[in-house]
């Protein structure tokens, strides 16, 4: 069937026409692969020896074998292989052991494995049905075992095939003419061979012949038509000629032996899609992928994926299309540094292509990489692209090699893996085992710390053994996709391993520390060594051994002892040796040694072993002055091919020399096969029986002549070998083999044995054995199958032992062991049904069930089972089991044997009790009936007491009664009135032929129970809890309890179960809800019924992580870096706790996945959530889409997400960055071309819409960076704004056109989005090329005498280049002649005078001007007449000139030359008058009538006009003068928009429009910014010109900065504005948070005290980071803050990243002392709190196992910003409040005194209540007064001294002394202290307004809103701050005035009046300004005359003394006469009436 077998071939070698293809199938580094027929053998020896398991202790460097095999053998022919064979002997302490995959130990087989005494793994030949796959297609593994540890080898993978025919196939190939066509080949096998089958080659034939085309290990060469790769038939360039053939495919199986047995497929073809020949054309087609094997096909995605080959394979690239035209392929490898694809270089043999195929032969690692595969046609283009990645064999090393370590000391492994991987494949899996066993590796003593280092906390004796780590590297990505058998055989991953040795012991290592040294004595002295070690407290201490020269020191009696003692209060045991008298033999090499009682007995042995650790032994020589002597210990015997040391213990002292000699030669070093060694030792490497064996001297030289010789003999023996040998594969019972041991080498003796499955053969067997010197032959007259087994032949001489085995396997016809019988059974229980056969190979038994003519095979299932040895076995006999059984064993020799056996099924008597109940009260009635099964024939009986119940003997309450029904009888016993005593067991009892049985039933009499007591919970969780109560002991016995459990609240219960009352007393009570209130209470039930219940219980279940997700989350960009996310909390009943945090994640969906957390504290955890939750999330990207999820938090942890995420879209910001690499190339002289890249794709902040260019004129004459002072107004091109020219997004270069030509231009250029352009780039210049000059535009001719001219003019503009010189052509109008001079500039000198001219004649002058790019055209013509008298002309033209006001302080002299008949008169006036009628002119006449002006002032602007004249004309020039300055100071104010930003504003200048405007246009706003802080850095930050605010981001919250900002211009950067200081919105930590929101507790974790870092209020300012600190215990006397060190629990914690930090390790009923410190912005806050866990305190609800009180003073506190801003203004305030207490009092008492003083002043005034009155200020006042009474000296007048300072901002006062008041006087009594003050007018301000804001509302200390009641605030400087209070606008005509009260009131109290008087502009002057100057006129009536007066108000100060003056002043100036108020220039005040 086609779902039996697959495509293997297909599968195993096709993928697709674009793929990838692997040239051979390599086994794996690390991973052996043995293959083999069905037709032969294999043999496996386990890798390990036992020099692997225990050389480490000698030789701790070596590696073990098992990474050194062979890993790949195939089978080259039928006859068998073993694979790997070493070393075959039999070692004395090895164990060897093979395991399966799931490391069960692997059992023999007999005929399919067979595991041999010696470690050898055998597979036999086996018949074609005889194929297991669990066996011939698995993995195993062996485990070497000795009492050291034990190791595990590498996979070893088995394989085998059943050979047979193959079904080959050929697919057609559907393709276009001139195109690739690709024709696959198919075989059928089974999946699990598919490994064996190889594509040979194809043929192709047109008719009867074939044609060899191709082979499968040719490489396909480039141009050839054929190619084969993978087994595909690649066609090139098909033409009509190709379709006409037949192609054949070849297959073969790989370990067919010698035989080489080849398959075909039937003939394929290729077809056209399209016929060439037909009349419709083809229609044209682009390129596309051809796939081949459409059933076959794999998804388009995995052809192109990552293929991982080794290293030596050859790899293919196939890259097949269809195309019309064809299209032509060529092949690229991708650069990775720059993604450019490189065309391929090919070389024809390692790297070659052919089209749409590309080879790279045995690939290196620069092979590695990304190839492409592009063809083309007319049509269009296709590209593949694919991944090669190289890697090489894989390495491990354990290390340290050898460990030893302590009883609880931490051990490290760490296993180092090496080789060439790429990094694209997954990271190697490290498995670690100990002794063969797997490790589990978690967080407990053994744990990883990193992927390769496995770590042991600590170690136990327990740990000790071999330790193995498995890399496993996968090449393909799919390592759990597959099992390790296919992955192998695959080759898609690599297995390596390493090994290490780790020794514990009791104790910690002992070391030696305190040794002897060497030492030298004279015979007949003592001689003393000795040798300490620390035992370290171990119960079993150490002991120190002695020997020396390797031997055990010979103690002779008296003279030789060793003694060994502790010492004093140490762990010290020091050994001492003493020889009380030294001989000349006692000298040698003495050792000290320790030994350990752990390492067990022969330990001696190994003491050389020791010497890997320094420190475990210790070895010096003891010399002893004497001649030398030397030790012997007898002849050695050497093995052949093995180094041997040859020792030489000498003594005596001194000693020259140590020599040896072999057969009387001395044996020199020189002699490589020797080696000599400084303590005597000879080395000979590689012994040879024929060269090396004899004798052998050590010869002693000692001083003078003395010499020492003494001689051995060295036998070399060579061991035995024999040769392989095996039995025959078929021999039967009863016929005959021998086999034969022959040992082909080896040194005689050699002793031969035969044991056979490990063991002597038994004489029983009848085996003769016949031994000869060099084999020994087995002989089996007559086999039997007793004779199957393993024989072993070992051949031994002294040298070594060497054995061989073979199997023998006797094939034994079946035979009857145990015959199977008839069986009668009985129903219901277990049965076997025995059927034993024997034979060999071991025969298959099969049961058949006989039904009729049918015979149906009895499978095992859960009610029958075949047992190992052909049992039938039933677990429960049935009726339906009865009938015919036929056993059949069979094994292919002979015939099979058979037989039919009858089971029958007999019932036994069965009783089943059948009552209501066996509890019943008293009074009541019971039925009991008794069912009765079985066969008949059957009696029932009912018994009471061990007594019959007979029918006869029925009382009045028992009736009994019998009945049958569908076969079974009924026996009813009725018993009515149930009394007490009828309590008792009743037995129904049933018996026939085939057995009785009985059953009983307690009967019950009970009355009610009463109700459980003490009711306990003994464990609560979050969804159970456990309920106990106390067993009622009177009422017996209990039926049930019923326990009932509810909420308090509602109805119906929750939980009402009943149990059973078998001594139970405790119920778990499941599916509750967590952290929810329950009410619980128990009744009992007996017989009786149903007790009352208990008193209920209430109890709470624990919390867990909340259940439900967050709802209805809602995300809103507020701003392109800011959301606003909003949700409702989870449905309540799933919060399982009490809420305390949400969680806000927004993970970018794209990019660098940015991810934001934030975390909200829920502040209401016991209310029920009615309202919306939202939190502003900061720091997000622009233009970039979030998936934004919340989670809810209780205290046990974090619920789900919200599903699904909310998409977040953020609005686009202006790019913040400029584009890049901006370089420009001048075209022409009016073109420059731009070419730039985009800007960072970080940056973009959205969508870019197009890029913005500025370019502006860097002209050498421009006010800017240049020294010089004036310009033309021709040459300001500079000055103007920068131009701009805006491109799209996909442009990266643009061209300027219509420049000026021969300028220099700044470039910068922008990105532009939906929000605006970014940031500008750094500026390129680049010039324009010259250009023709242009045309002179002004020109002048003038006669300067009857025979010459002169010619002036100016400079073209533009001038389009340098200059070269200038050509004036005179034309003669007379004569026609034309003259031509040549004028070059210098010095600006532009006038040429032309000589020796006819008077009189009229002459045409012009001028063209020569630049290097060519000469330009001519200027207008003119005409001009020599004469003797001419008119007065100015040779200079009309112009304007700017003046840099930045360089003002040079001189400008305006030229005025003339010509003409003298005398010429020059006159100069300004503005139409004259220079002397303006006095701010400071300027002086030059001798040549020039105009010098001095000082450079706003004055000098105007129009200069020079006028020249004679008596014959006049002629005049204007020079109009622009003074070019900074922009002015703008005015600063502030906004705090949010936490971390300020918003600015500022006035712009108003522009008119006019050039002078656009030239002193404000270019660009640069703000000074910086935080309030000493030490803080100053940053700027430029605004657009056209701007008049901004927005500060990334401003720290809650921090005060100090802020500036200045304009700039073309002429510069002006002055920066006053100083302002704001603040950002918000504040700091809290400074004492609550504790019930700051801690939590929770009944589920008692012990742990939970800190919600989150609830910390704050002011608006988030909390960066906390520190835990916690110390203690401490004393009740001891709280105080200094009572320990801190130890910190945690620091930088992240509240949004971790809300709550949970904190253990309280004792009870100590108190601790925590510290939290919250980290913002705005400062640094710190509280602390005593803790105490109270012992004993039950958590109930809400409760808390713990107390938590503030201290009271916060420990460590520090105080923010914030704060000291608070504690100061707290202090002033409290100084003021003092003060002003003092000063009200006086007032108070004052104004009572000026109520009635004022009342007469106005009285005597003569002014009504109705009276107008004026207000002037104090200095007006004390102006008007000094004026009227001496203006020059000081007045004095009631004590007062009043002197004044003049100056250009105002007057300045002293007063003095306290005023007195009387009637006549201006005061009114109050007191004016003393000071001085400077007013300065503001101007600008309106006075119909109210209050407006000073330049800094924060610098007054007053919210932006308030008002002082004391607005105008002066310092001695005269600058004014705060807020200032309005002036009533009043009409003195037409209103009457305000009482003197109200006035009061309004300028000292009211922030705003109280009325708004008209303000008509008749009545005002033209200064609208508020405290500045300001005149009106106003009449004011009195009752003796009226007059017109002119007031002009200064600056007014506010406070009821300046009011009072100022109306009784102008009373009395109104009576009398009028006053005109003005304000000088020097600033002082004039009067004049």
């Amino acid at each position: 069937m086609l779902c039996a077998v697959i495509f293997a071939i297909a599968a195993l070698l096709f993928s697709s026409s674009c793929g990838w293809q692997r040239s051979d199938n390599i086994g794996i580094a690390g991973i052996r692969i043995v293959e083999f027929s069905n037709s032969s053998s294999v043999s496996v020896d386990c890798d390990w020896t036992v020099d692997d398991v225990t050389s480490r202790r000698r030789a701790p460097l070596q590696q073990p074998t098992a990474n050194n095999r062979p890993i790949h053998q195939e089978l080259a022919n039928g006859g068998g292989l073993v694979a790997d064979n070493g070393d075959s002997a039999t070692t004395d302490g090895l164990s060897l052991t093979w395991l399966d995959a799931n490391r069960q130990p692997v059992v023999s087989i007999p005929g399919i494995r067979h595991v041999l005494s010696n470690g050898t793994l055998q597979f036999p030949a086996y018949r074609d049905d005889a194929y297991r796959s669990d066996v011939h297609s698995a993995e195993y593994r062996c485990l070497a075992s000795t009492a050291t540890g034990a190791l595990l080898s590498p996979p070893v993978i088995i394989r085998s095939v059943v050979i047979g025919a193959l079904q080959v196939y050929a697919s057609d190939a559907y393709t276009l003419p001139g195109n690739t066509a690709v024709l696959p080949c198919l075989v059928m096998v089974p999946v699990e061979q598919a490994w064996a089958v190889q594509v040979t080659h194809w043929t192709v034939s047109s008719g009867p012949n074939n044609q060899h085309l191709v082979d499968s290990h040719a490489i396909p060469q480039p141009g050839a038509k054929y190619a084969l790769i993978g087994g595909h038939l690649h066609v090139a360039d098909v033409s009509l000629e190709d379709t006409q053939l037949s192609y054949r495919c070849f297959a073969r199986h790989r370990l067919n032996g010698q035989q080489r047995q080849t398959y075909s497929s039937p003939p394929a073809k290729i077809i056209f899609t399209h016929h060439p020949s037909s009349t419709h054309q083809q229609s044209p087609l682009a390129p596309q992928l051809v796939p081949f094997v459409p059933a076959l096909q794999h998804p388009s995605t995995s052809l192109r994926i990552k293929h991982v080959r080794l290293a030596h394979d050859d790899i293919y690239m196939t890259c097949t299309v269809s195309a019309y035209p064809p299209a032509k392929i060529r092949w690229f490898k991708v650069n990775p540094a720059n993604g450019a694809a490189v065309a391929l270089v090919t070389d024809g043999r390692r790297i070659s292509t052919g089209g749409d195929w590309f080879r790279i032969g045995q690939p290196n690692g620069d092979d590695a990489g990304r190839y492409r595969c592009q063809a083309t046609n007319s049509q269009g283009q296709m590209e593949v692209e694919f991944r090669l990645d190289v890697h090489g064999p894989l390495r491990a090393r354990l290390e340290p090699q050898r460990q030893v370590v302590g009883v609880n000391q931490p051990a490290e492994l760490t296993c180092n893996v090496s080789g060439l991987l790429s990094p694209q494949l997954m990271t190697p899996s490290i498995r670690w085992t100990r002794n063969g066993i797997d490790i589990p590796v978690d967080a407990g003593r053994f744990y990883m710390p990193q992927l390769n280092v496995l770590r042991i906390n600590r170690a136990a004796v327990t740990d000790s053994g071999m330790y193995q780590c498995f890399v496993r590297v996968d090449t393909t990505g799919q390592f759990q996709q597959q099992s390790v058998v296919s992955q192998a055989l695959s080759g898609s991953y690599q297995h390596v391993q390493a090994s290490a040795e780790l020794i514990v012991r009791d104790s910690a290592p002992s070391r030696l520390t305190d040794v002897f040294n060497e030492q030298m004595v004279y015979p007949g002295r003592p001689a003393f060594l000795h040798c300490s070690v620390s035992s370290h407290g171990s119960p079993s201490p150490p002991s120190i051994a002695w020997t020396v020269d390797s031997l055990t020191i010979p103690y002779t009696s008296g003279r030789v002892s060793t003694s060994s003692h502790l010492l004093d209060n140490s762990a010290i045991i020091r050994s001492y040796l003493n020889i009380s008298s030294s001989e000349v033999e006692d000298g040698g090499l003495y050792c000290c040694s320790v030994l350990h009682p752990a390492m067990g007995a022969g330990q001696l042995d190994y003491l050389d072993t020791f010497q890997l650790n320094g420190q475990e032994q210790h070895c010096a020589r003891l010399n002893v002055y004497g001649i030398p002597v030397i030790r012997w210990a007898g002849n050695k015997t050497a093995v052949a091919g093995q180094d041997y040391n040859l020792d030489c213990p000498f003594a005596g002292y001194p000693v020259q020399s140590v020599t040896w000699l072999r057969a009387g030669q001395l044996i020199k070093e020189a002699d490589n096969k020797y080696k000599m060694f400084a303590n005597g030792t000879l080395r000979i490497s590689a012994m040879e029986p024929a060269v090396d064996g004899g004798e052998y001297t050590c010869a002693v030289k000692g001083s003078g002549s003395s010499i020492a010789k003494k001689a051995l003999y060295v036998e070399v023996i060579r061991p035995p070998v024999i040769e392989p040998f095996g039995f025959p594969v078929q021999v039967q019972d009863g016929g005959r083999t021998q086999v034969t041991c022959s040992i082909s080498s080896g040194d005689l003796p050699i002793k031969v044995s035969w044991t056979r499955d490990g063991r002597p053969i038994a004489a029983n067997l009848n085996v003769e054995m016949q031994t000869g010197e060099f084999h020994s032959l087995l002989i089996f007259k007559k086999l039997r199958g007793e004779h199957s087994g393993v024989y072993t032949c070992t051949a031994r001489n002294l040298a070594k032992a060497a054995s061989h085995s073979a199997v023998l396997l006797v094939q034994v016809p079946p035979k009857w062991i145990v015959e199977p019988q008839d069986a009668a059974l009985l129903e219901n229980y277990p049965a076997s049904i025995p059927c034993q056969v024997h034979g060999m190979p071991p025969p298959s038994v099969r049961w058949f069930r006989m039904d009729g003519e049918n015979n149906i095979a009895v499978h095992s299932s859960s009610k029958v089972s075949l047992l190992p040895d052909g049992s039938l076995r039933f677990s429960r006999m049935s009726k339906s089991d009865e009938g015919l059984f036929q056993c059949r064993a069979g094994n292919n020799i002979a015939s099979a044997l058979s037989k039919t056996v009858r089971i029958s099924v007999n019932a036994a008597a069965k009783v089943r009790i059948h009552t209501s109940g066996a509890i019943f009260p008293t009074g009541s009635e019971a039925l009991l009936r008794c069912e009765g099964s079985g066969d008949p024939p059957m009696t029932i009986h009912w018994k009471r007491f061990d007594q019959l119940i007979e029918p006869q003997q029925q009382m009045e309450r028992f009736q009994l009664s019998s009945s049958t029904l569908d076969g079974r009888e009924f026996l009813d016993l009725n018993i009515s009135r149930i009394e007490a005593d009828d309590g008792g067991v009743y037995v129904c009892q049933a018996a026939n032929l085939y057995g009785s049985h009985a059953s009983d039933i307690r009967l019950i009499v009970q009355e009610l129970p009463k109700a459980p007591g003490q009711l306990q919970l003994t464990s609560i969780q979050s969804r159970s809890a456990e309920l106990q109560w106390l067993d009622d002991e009177e009422v017996d016995p209990l039926l049930e309890y019923r326990v009932q459990l509810t909420r308090p609240g509602t109805t119906g219960w929750t939980f009402n179960q009943t149990i059973e009352a078998r001594g139970r007393s405790l119920v778990t009570l499941p599916h509750l809800h967590a952290f929810t209130v329950y009410e619980v209470q128990v009744s009992a039930i007996n017989s009786a019924g149903i007790g009352p219940p208990s008193a209920p219980v209430q109890f709470q279940t624990h919390e867990e992580v909340p259940a439900g997700p967050v709802r209805h989350v809602q995300a809103e960009a507020k701003s392109s870096r800011s959301a606003l996310v909003s949700w409702l909390p989870p449905n309540e009943e799933t919060w399982n706790g009490r809420l305390v945090t949400f969680t806000v994640t927004c993970v970018e969906t794209s990019g660098n996945g940015q991810i934001i957390q934030r975390s909200v504290a829920h502040l209401s955890p016991d209310s029920k959530p009615v309202r919306r939750i939202q939190v502003t999330i900061e720091n997000l990207v622009p233009a970039t889409v979030y998936a934004v999820t919340v989670r809810a938090l209780n205290r046990m942890g974090a619920g789900p997400d919200s599903e699904p995420p909310v998409a977040l879209t953020t609005p686009e910001a202006p790019p913040t960055s400029p584009p890049i690499n901006l370089h420009c190339v001048t075209l022409s002289a009016d073109a420059i071309q731009l070419t730039w890249t985009h800007p960072i794709a970080a940056h973009h902040n959205g969508h870019l819409q197009g890029f913005r260019i500025f370019y502006k004129v860097l002209s050498s004459n421009s006010v800017v960076g240049n020294h010089h002072r004036l310009a033309l107004a021709d040459e300001l091109s500079s000055f103007v704004r920068p131009e701009s020219k805006r491109v799209g997004p996909s442009l990266l270069d643009s061209v300027l056109y219509g420049l000026q030509a021969y300028h220099n231009y700044s470039i910068q250029i922008s990105a532009i989005n939906r929000a605006g352009n970014g940031p500008p780039s750094v500026p390129v210049v680049c010039q324009t090329d010259e250009s023709v000059p242009g045309a002179v535009q002004e020109v002048k001719a003038s006669s300067v005498s009857s025979s010459s001219i002169v010619v002036t003019w100016r400079r073209p503009t533009p001038p389009g280049g340098r200059i070269m010189y200038y050509v004036i052509q005179l034309k003669d109008t007379v004569t026609q002649e034309t003259k031509r001079f040549m004028q070059h500039e210098t010095d600006n000198v532009l006038e040429h005078q032309v000589n020796q001219l006819v008077e009189n004649r009229l002459y045409e002058v012009s001028i063209t001007v020569k630049g290097r790019a060519g000469e330009g055209r001519p200027s207008r013509t003119l005409t001009v007449t020599p004469m003797a008298k001419s008119g007065a002309k100015i040779l200079e033209f009309s112009r304007t000139i700017w003046i840099d006001e930045q360089q003002r302080a040079e001189n400008v002299i305006l030229s005025c030359p003339a010509t003409g008949t003298n005398p010429v008169e020059k006159t100069w006036t300004f503005a139409g008058q004259p220079l002397s009628s303006n006095p701010h002119l400071n300027y002086r006449w030059d001798k040549d009538g020039a105009l010098q002006l001095l000082e450079v002032d706003r004055h000098v602007e105007g129009d200069y006009a020079c006028t020249a004249r004679n008596q014959h004309g006049r002629d005049a020039v204007v020079f109009t003068v622009h003074l070019l300055r900074p922009p002015e100071i703008p005015q600063l104010s502030v906004t705090p928009t949010s936490t971390s930003s300020i918003r600015l504003w500022w006035n712009k200048p108003s522009s008119s429009g006019s050039k002078l405007s656009t030239l002193l246009a404000v270019l660009e706003y640069v703000v000074s910014y910086r935080p309030a802080l000493v030490g803080s850095a100053v940053q700027e930050k430029s605004v657009d010109g056209n701007e008049d605010g901004t927005i500060l981001d990334g401003l720290l919250c809650g921090t005060q900065y100090e802020l500036q900002v200045q304009a700039r211009n073309q002429i510069g950067l002006g002055q920066k504005s006053p100083l302002l200081r704001a603040m950002t919105r918000g504040s700091g930590p809290a400074s004492w948070p609550e504790s019930s929101s700051l801690f939590g507790f929770s009944a589920a974790m008692p012990a742990t005290l939970f800190i919600h870092l989150d609830h910390w209020p704050t002011g608006g300012c988030r909390i960066s980071s906390f520190q835990v600190e916690k110390r203690g215990p401490v004393q009740s006397g001891q709280m105080d803050h200094s009572s320990g060190n801190w130890n910190t629990l945690a620091s930088n914690l992240n509240p949004d990243e971790q809300p709550m930090l949970k904190v253990s390790d309280f004792v009870d009923d100590e108190t601790y002392q925590l510290r939290l410190t919250a980290t913002s912005d705005s400062g640094i806050h710190s509280v602390s709190y005593n803790v105490r866990r109270i012992s004993g305190r039950k958590v109930e609800h809400n409760g808390s196992a713990f107390d938590v009180v503030p201290m009271t003073t916060p420990v460590g506190q520090s105080i923010s910003y914030e704060s000291l801003i608070v504690i100061a203004s707290m202090s002033i305030s409290g100084i003021m409040l003092l003060f002003s207490l003092a000063a009200i009092t006086y007032v108070i008492h004052k104004r009572k005194e000026y109520q009635a003083n004022a009342a007469s002043a106005v009285a005597a005034a003569g002014l009504s209540a109705k009276s107008e009155y004026s207000l002037r200020t104090v200095a007006e006042q004390l102006d008007n007064q000094a004026m009227d009474d001496n203006p020059n000296q000081l007045f004095q007048q009631h004590g007062r001294s009043l002197p004044r300072s003049n100056g250009m901002n105002g007057s300045s006062y002293s007063l003095r002394k306290q005023i007195d008041f009387d009637e006549d006087d201006d005061d009114d009594g109050d007191i004016t202290p003393y000071a001085t003050f400077t007013l300065k007018p503001i101007n600008g301000m309106d006075t119909c307004r109210s209050l407006m804001s000073a330049p800094s509302a924060a610098s007054s200390g007053l919210p932006d809103d308030s008002h002082s009641p004391n607005s105008i605030e002066a310092d001695v400087n005269g600058v004014l701050y705060g807020h200032h209070p309005t002036l009533p606008c009043m009409s003195l005509m037409q209103q009457p005035p305000p009482h003197p009260a109200h006035v009061y009131r309004h300028l000292n109290r009211s922030p705003v009046p109280p009325y708004r008087p008209s303000c008509e502009p008749s009545t005002l002057s033209t200064a609208d300004s508020l405290y500045g100057e300001s005149t009106y006129t106003s009449t004011i009536t009195s009752k003796k005359s009226s007059s017109i007066q002119h007031i002009h108000h200064p600056p007014v100060l506010s406070g009821r003394n300046s009011v009072g003056r100022a109306v009784r002043k102008q009373q009395r100036m109104s009576s009398n006469h009028s006053t005109h108020v003005a304000r000088r220039p020097d600033g002082s005040w004039s009067y004049n009436p």
